[in-house]
């Protein structure tokens, strides 16, 4: 191949470009496409059809080049050439439903899936053709339809990679969990080594909430390929969010010493040793992930939280801070620096901090609590009104009535704080007081407090 494209080169720069066969144009512009020199590939393609003029082949990988090229008229005017001469080829076909696809002309490409399903009799279906449903679906965002697609392409082929690394995602976003168990048990049955379907029936079990089905499915997944890092992956967090952490550092320390380290493996068993309380260790592994890649939010985060579980927390500041500059989004970051200012009496900061952390996650309570809370520590109780009335605009939830009452309560407002306080109970039967004894101690000591609460249990 290397000797034709060196042949065609000298003879194109010489102004003339000999006869070759059809495939030979093909394979060359094929060359020229991967190296992303377009040009050349176009006019290649362009000198095939000098020679062949009613080649379908020729016509239509140059519709794809023009595809590639965003030229959407180009792209269909030849992929229609290539029908007038192969009016009922099925590549052709389907390429057309693939160009059709990629330029969102949806109701075209259904038009021709039509076609394509019409003319192959039902029982003898092939999974490609379910395969360009499942763009199609995907494209206009159908996740039902698009499930649906790929799920019928692995039963006509179980073997079908394609389908099967796409699965789980549309069985993710289209919440078809227990479809997936079902579909991938009867995978197994057949075909006990297909390590994608045991990996989609760990997701879709990890989905259902039953870790330790999820975590066994990943391993047996990585054990039927042990190629496959994903599941050595999958099978650690799985592992880590159930506190099953010796397995998860026998996962982490099997995909090191076969792929080597990496900085996602290294802060994962940093994470480990952390959740273990050994934060010695853990500061270790973080430190080499980070010396892998030092905009690691994650692993920089994660230091932080050593440094302040161990009582360091003007040391911890400078991760969240680092942390924070690579991921602003993460309301989590935010919280901790909060916290560590909090912790060194720098109340500025920790003002600051757990302002923001309200403005970057406005729909999760626990952060208005603890705004709420500090400002009532403080003694700033007009500001904690303030901030209970932004509250409940942004979360509709009962904490945040505890949250006034507190306030009333702190300020010596007992009569209202009373008042409140019997909303909030009517409201939830008492579900959230813990929020009140929490922010308001003292009402521990209040017997018509307990009263109220007891009366609610």
């Amino acid at each position: 191949m290397d000797r034709l494209i060196q042949e065609y080169i000298a003879m194109s720069q010489k102004g003339t470009v000999p006869f070759y066969e059809e495939t030979d144009f093909l394979v060359i512009a094929k060359s020229f496409q991967k190296t992303n020199q377009l040009d050349k590939a176009f006019e290649v393609l362009s000198h095939g059809l000098v020679y062949y003029p009613s080649s379908a082949e020729l016509h239509t990988a140059k519709a794809l080049l023009y595809a590639e090229a965003n030229e959407e008229e180009l792209s269909l005017k030849h992929i229609e050439k290539a029908l007038v001469f192969s009016p009922s080829d099925t590549e052709v076909l389907s390429t057309k439903v693939q160009l059709l696809t990629l330029f969102e002309r949806f109701d075209e490409a259904q038009t021709v899936i039509d076609m394509l399903e019409a003319q192959t009799e039902q029982h003898h279906c092939k999974d490609d053709l379910y395969m360009l449903k499942a763009n199609l679906y995907e494209m206009m965002e159908e996740v039902d339809m698009a499930y649906n697609a790929l799920a019928d392409a692995i039963r006509t082929n179980p073997q079908n990679e394609d389908a099967l690394s796409r699965i789980w995602l549309a069985a993710d976003y289209s919440q078809r969990h227990e479809d997936s168990v079902v579909l991938h048990e009867a995978v197994l049955e057949e075909h006990p080594y297909s390590y994608w379907a045991w990996n989609n029936l760990g997701q879709a079990h990890l989905a259902l909430k039953d870790n330790a089905k999820a975590a066994e499915a990943f391993e047996f997944s990585f054990i039927t390929n042990p190629q496959f890092d994903m599941a050595y992956r999958a099978c650690a967090a799985t592992c880590i969010a159930s506190g099953w952490f010796r397995k998860a550092l026998s996962c982490l320390g099997e995909l090191c010493n076969r792929f080597g380290e990496d900085h996602e493996a290294l802060t994962q068993i940093g994470l480990c040793h952390e959740l273990m309380s050994d934060y010695s260790c853990a500061q270790t592994f973080y430190m080499k992930a980070l010396r892998m890649n030092p905009n690691c939010d994650v692993a920089n985060f994660r230091m932080g939280e050593c440094m302040n579980k161990g009582g360091k927390s003007l040391e911890a500041i400078q991760f969240y801070h680092r942390a924070m500059e690579l991921n602003c989004l993460k309301e989590e970051y935010v919280a901790a620096l909060a916290q560590a200012y909090y912790d060194i009496e720098d109340f500025e900061n920790a003002d600051k901090y757990l302002a923001e952390a309200i403005e970057v996650a406005p729909e999760t309570p626990k952060y208005w609590i603890s705004y709420i809370d500090f400002l009532i520590e403080l003694g700033s109780y007009d500001c904690a009104h303030r901030v209970i009335e932004d509250a409940e605009l942004n979360v509709y939830d009962t904490y945040v009535l505890y949250c006034r009452v507190a306030c009333l309560y702190a300020e010596g407002m007992r009569k209202e704080a009373i008042n409140v306080l019997i909303q909030a109970l009517d409201e939830d039967s008492g579900l959230g007081h813990s929020v009140l004894l929490e922010l308001a101690p003292d009402a521990c000591k209040d017997k018509d407090v307990m009263n109220l609460l007891s009366a609610y249990k």
